[in-house]
């Protein structure tokens, strides 16, 4: 394609009265440039045809053909008339006739999963619809044909993994989160979604791994921070604890639950009157009487402990 838009180059240049054949050569080069990030050549794209993924090429295809029917007009004007309403009838009559496909997401994912059941992306979403419907194992085996046709990308196995978490199916769930995370440490969604599995399974020493690489990423993530604090207060390491604890609420945490935890952790460190000071501070952030009510039974609760002393 590339030595066809080469040569057709070398004929004379593109004018309004001229039909050289650079159009062409241009058509070509268009098309080769537009359909490459899709093509499968550069990189496995999960589709192995579509229909989204051919309209930039398309100009390059319609400015060849312009090229085609102009040459064809000077020899035979009427019938190059006539081919030229045909196509456009034609491509008229499947656009109306195509639109509906392409009326909200549902309509698409419809088409593709009837259509191209070869689409990596339809089998991602195939495997989701299966698992919405508590078809777990036709999911499962939706989500393999999915990685296996996209060929383990970073996004598609984060996404698998966390549904799978989501619908129970931790150990799998785990494994390609795992995976995602070795393959590409630089992302933090990864080790980010594993961090709250971790939490719950109350595993806490991967907890702090895969939240301190989260932050590592992304310093700003203050679920991470909390979670994170968490982790090391299990772990009985409390002055870290309570480091992270405050990082956790300058990243905009600064809820009356932060500054209660951050309180237990000050009266677990023997620091009573810290710990008192940051209830008081708790009782500032409440926003209801539930809350308040919370706040003052954990200080009375601390106060009659410090009395018993």
């Amino acid at each position: 394609a590339l030595f066809l838009a080469l040569f057709s180059w070398k004929a004379g240049r593109l004018s309004t009265r001229s039909l050289s054949a650079r159009l062409v050569g241009f058509g070509v080069v268009w098309f080769v440039i537009t359909a490459a990030p899709t093509s499968n050549l550069v990189f496995l794209s999960g589709v192995l045809l579509a229909e989204r993924t051919l309209y930039l090429p398309s100009v390059g295809f319609v400015a060849g053909l312009a090229w085609l029917l102009a040459s064809f007009h000077r020899t035979r004007p009427v019938a190059a008339a006539s081919l030229a309403v045909l196509c456009l009838s034609l491509m008229s009559y499947r656009t109306v006739t195509r639109n509906p496909t392409w009326k909200d997401n549902l309509a698409v994912f419809s088409t593709m999963l009837a259509e191209h059941p070869e689409s990596g992306r339809a089998q991602w979403v195939a495997g989701d619809l299966h698992y919405q419907r508590g078809r777990d194992a036709e999911g499962m085996a939706a989500y393999r044909r999915a990685i296996g046709m996209v060929g383990g990308h970073y996004t598609l196995v984060v996404e698998v993994g966390r549904s799978l978490v989501a619908h129970g199916e931790e150990r799998v769930g785990e494994f390609l989160l795992r995976h995602a995370w070795q393959d590409r440490p630089e992302f933090p969604l990864a080790p980010s979604l594993l961090t709250p599995l971790y939490d719950r399974q109350e595993r806490w020493g991967e907890a702090e791994a895969s939240a301190r690489s989260a932050l590592s990423v992304d310093s700003t993530n203050a679920i991470q921070a909390h979670l994170l604090s968490k982790a090391l207060e299990a772990q009985g390491r409390l002055d870290e604890a309570v480091e992270v604890r405050h990082r956790a609420i300058d990243l905009g945490e600064d809820r009356w639950e932060q500054w209660a935890w951050l309180s237990e952790l000050e009266m677990q460190r023997g620091d009573t009157l810290t710990a008192i000071s940051h209830l008081d501070t708790a009782r500032t952030r409440v926003r209801g009487p539930g809350e308040l009510a919370a706040v003052d039974s954990t200080r009375q609760a601390l106060l009659e402990r410090v009395s018993q002393r």
